[in-house]
């Protein structure tokens, strides 16, 4: 693939995942890091 084809792909991908962003969930770990991170700034 050229470069220019390969962003294409890449932007192809990017706006399909916007349009589904309400159906994908985040991991499980993302909330404890996030929490972690949090307490952190709390300090």
């Amino acid at each position: 693939m050229s470069l220019e084809e390969k962003i294409r792909t890449m932007e192809t991908i990017w706006d399909d995942l916007f349009r589904k962003a309400d159906s994908i969930s985040s991991p499980s770990w993302r909330e404890n890091v996030l929490i972690e991170r949090e307490e952190r700034i709390k300090i």
